[in-house]
């Protein structure tokens, strides 16, 4: 028996043992057989325990119904996976049929797109969604009958290669990944799936129509949900993110749909795996944090054999929004682990820079190091460097240059980079610290979300009133500007779907869109009557995810009459605490009469915010959004959750040094965090126990996370 790799929703564990998963990214078909040892023991020497590696459909099935594995060293997986037994490696393997990897038609057969147009992905114009030739990715539709029919067989193949080796027959390989980034072909060309063979389009027994009569179970209802006069479900017409004139349900709607497209045909793949006796965990990578959510019913489906990872970049061209890790970054990273974490995954970064697929801009090492502690900071318990080690490509199958060197630790030739001083730096830490698997992160305030709106992240249709938020831009003040000003305050957040278990001990924090769901309305109405403590901002929902009046929320809370949104440009007056400005959505409400005023416009004097008892909780409406750009909005948000009950954790004096406390009862750690370019410096007072730590100064180079252990 091999080793077996199993997890819980806080780490991983090897054999029973709590075990940071550190693997490289490490391709047989790219680096010389002859260095495969050396190279993998250069991995192990860095804190390694797995290698993972894709197994492209394009070279091992170059003409359909030829199969060729082993016939010469770049296609010979099974002395790859020997060797990495060799060397005591787990091996994650990674057979598609997507692999992206910068391969020819992202590592499908060149013929399978040229040869069977049918099965790509179209848009609802019917349209491909993107060209397929040998240097763009192959844009298929993912449960089109016939391409399901061409990759079953080589799946099969696969199978028959990888089975002796598997950690159940004594060998390396512990996980199977099916597919890879999935949605990301799509949505980064433009639009979800509407192929017609697909979907099943103006057919009763299509998945369009028979997802809409799931959710709808008559036409009538779906009717009144669109505000439509449909006579079948057949009739909906599939929808695209740019359609013009888009009714946001329908809009909603299929996004839903595709994402449920995703479970099944990730689903399906599985089900292959297990029909050929393939008996690993499954696992897959969400391209980014922005897709995470996409992949709810395929956790939901999958069952407790299943993990979903997500990958972290965070520069691979120029055309970057940064070169370097910044607190923009964090801030998705924090997201993207939260939300892992809600779906009952320890946080796996399926894809962590290690070097870069352009020239420019650089992975420093600095850089590079302070990505990896940040990951760890934020809730990281097992990562793959993307890419370790890289090689030549096998001539034809490339598509951005003859070497696939990616500037990774270990060159194409063999050379030692700078950078692998960092991967060695930070495999050492986490082989000092596997307690921190058993451990999670000390958060005081819950930022909630609901997962539908966070969807939207790339659709965002114009709202049917003016003064109205939309669930994207909801998001987008929670993701963003909230966990920016919580991050740079001393109460550090959590991000938390309100359809889960909310803690009541702690702040809710909530940025209300114009819809919201009737039964999330309820959860939060309950959850301040039960004792919780919710921050309302900027004013409650007023209708239901179809458009419906709905006020559950306001009326349970008692406010009424919110004033529309207004965009004019003021400030709030806060007693005792000062104005605050750059705020934005301002509006007024009729609240309790028992009510306590916090905040006024300091234009007019009206009241914007106040805080009143309700139930057994209490409440603070907020009736202001702000965008994140004064230490202002960080003592906002300290004095308001404050007011609720929420303690300080770590206080730096220099609010843009962030910091991340980790504790399993019995360990504590500390990360202080300096994501610029420049050194800083700053004091912490620690709040741990009944008498807080002094820390005293602190001081940070550029680019630089150092922790404290107590």
């Amino acid at each position: 028996m091999g080793k077996q790799l199993t997890w819980d929703n806080k780490g991983f564990y090897v054999d029973g043992e709590p075990t940071y998963i550190m693997s490289g990214e490490f391709h047989y078909f790219r680096v010389p057989r002859q260095d495969w040892a050396a190279r993998m023991r250069l991995l192990r020497e860095a804190g390694g325990n797995m290698l993972a590696t894709y197994v492209p459909w394009l070279i091992h099935e170059p003409q359909e119904g030829q199969f060729v594995f082993g016939d010469c060293p770049s296609r010979d997986l099974q002395a790859f996976l020997e060797t990495a037994a060799q060397e005591g490696l787990m091996v994650l393997v990674r057979p598609g049929p997507y692999q992206y990897s910068e391969l020819a038609y992202a590592g499908l057969p060149g013929w399978l797109v040229q040869r069977y147009p049918q099965v790509l992905a179209m848009d609802e114009t019917g349209e491909p969604i993107c060209r397929s030739g040998p240097s763009e990715a192959a844009c298929v539709s993912y449960l089109h009958p016939l391409f399901l029919q061409k990759a079953r067989r080589y799946y099969a193949a696969f199978c028959d290669v990888i089975r002796p080796y598997l950690a159940s027959n004594g060998g390396p390989v512990v996980m199977t990944q099916v597919d890879n980034e999935c949605s990301g072909v799509h949505l980064w060309n433009g639009s979800f799936d509407c192929n017609p063979d697909t979907i099943g389009l103006g057919r009763e027994d299509g998945r369009w129509a028979t997802w809409l009569r799931g959710k709808y179970g008559t036409v009538t209802a779906m009717n009144e949900a669109y505000r439509a006069s449909y006579t079948a479900f057949s009739e909906v017409p599939p929808v695209g993110r740019t359609t013009p004139g888009l009714n946001r349900v329908i809009g909603r709607d299929y996004g839903d749909f595709y994402a449920s497209m995703i479970a099944e045909y990730l689903h399906t793949l599985t089900s292959w795996l297990r029909g050929e006796r393939i008996d690993t965990p499954v696992c897959h990578n969400s391209p980014n944090p922005g897709t995470n959510s996409l992949f709810l019913e395929t956790t939901q489906a999958m069952g407790d054999q299943f993990l979903l990872g997500s990958d972290h970049y965070y520069a691979l061209s120029p055309t970057w929004p940064q070169n370097n890790p910044t607190p923009q970054y964090a801030a998705a990273v924090l997201y993207s682990m939260d939300l892992l974490h809600a779906m009952k995954m320890p946080p796996m970064i399926m894809e962590l820079p290690a070097g870069n697929l352009s020239d420019s801009p650089p992975m420093l090492p600095n850089d590079l190091l302070a990505a990896y502690m940040t990951n760890a900071a934020m809730g990281m318990k097992g990562s793959n460097y993307y890419i370790f080690t890289g090689g030549p490509n096998i001539p034809g199958t490339g598509t951005t240059d003859d070497i696939y060197d990616y500037h990774a630790p270990i060159g194409a030739f063999g050379e030692i980079r700078e950078s692998y001083q960092s991967v060695k730096a930070f495999g050492a830490f986490m082989q000092q610290h596997g307690w921190l698997q058993t451990a999670m992160r000390s958060a005081r305030v819950q930022l909630g979300f609901d997962w539908k709106d966070t969807r939207l992240w790339d659709y965002q249709p114009v709202p049917e009133r003016p003064d109205a938020i939309t669930g994207a831009e909801a998001w987008r003040r929670t993701s963003f500007d909230l966990l920016m000003a919580m991050m740079s305050g001393s109460m550090p957040p959590a991000v938390v779907p309100i359809s889960g278990e909310l803690d009541v001990a702690k702040p809710l924090v909530m940025v209300c869109p114009d819809r919201m769901r009737h039964e999330n309305q309820q959860r939060l109405a309950a959850f301040v009557n039960n004792g919780g403590k919710l921050l309302l901002m900027p004013k409650p929902p007023v209708q239901d995810e179809y458009g419906h009046t709905d006020t559950t929320l306001a009326d349970a809370l008692g406010i009424s009459k919110a004033a529309p949104l207004s965009m004019r440009g003021t400030h709030a007056r806060l007693p005792g605490l000062g104005h605050v400005y750059g705020i934005k959505d301002v509006c007024t409400a009729e609240v309790p009469q028992a009510a306590q005023p916090l905040c006024f416009d300091a234009q007019t004097d009206t009241v914007i915010g106040a805080q009143w008892a309700v139930g057994q909780g209490q409440v603070i409406w907020l009736g202001f959004t702000f965008e994140y750009r004064h230490f202002s909005h960080a003592a906002l948000m300290e004095y308001l959750c404050g007011r609720l009950g929420a303690k300080p954790v770590a206080e730096s004096s220099n609010r843009n040094v962030w910091t991340a406390y980790w504790t399993d009862g019995k360990h504590k750690l500390l990360y202080v965090m300096n994501l610029f370019s420049s050194p800083q410096k700053t004091e912490i007072l620690l709040h741990d126990g009944e008498k807080p730590v002094n820390l005293g100064e602190v001081a940070l180079n550029a680019m630089q996370v150092r922790t404290f252990e107590f």
